[in-house]
């Protein structure tokens, strides 16, 4: 009884001693803060995407195992024309990651992103 009380009270005090302590990031951020959820746009274009991405893999998959000669380089073709329509669509506009990047971390200009677009 006498060895749990003594931890007991080492415990409190560490406790005691941490909760005081400022440590130099302390007030940096606070730790439950949340990141401000995507826009709608933004899920769509990810979700189009995943299919695009998936289309892919099923029109190569299904260009490996057919055995018809007409269908083969349909197959390949559409297989091509999607891995072009991923290539296009994810190099999206000049400066949308570094646009995207500063919304996110709460250092967005807004006057900034409208000069970008129009020059």
């Amino acid at each position: 009884m006498k060895i749990a009380a003594a931890f007991a009270t080492l415990r409190s005090r560490d406790d005691a001693d941490m909760s005081t302590a400022k440590s130099p990031s302390a007030h940096a951020a606070p730790t439950n803060a949340r990141r401000p959820p995507f826009d709608s746009v933004t899920i769509c274009l990810h979700w189009a995407t995943v299919l695009l991405v998936l289309a892919m893999f099923a029109s190569a998959w299904l260009h490996s195992h057919t055995q018809d000669d007409v269908l083969r380089p349909v197959l390949l073709q559409i297989h091509r024309s999607l891995g072009m329509t991923i290539w296009i669509a994810s190099s999206g506009l000049p400066g949308a990651d570094e646009r995207q990047a500063a919304a996110l971390s709460g250092q967005h200009d807004e006057g900034a992103s409208r000069r970008c677009v129009l020059e």
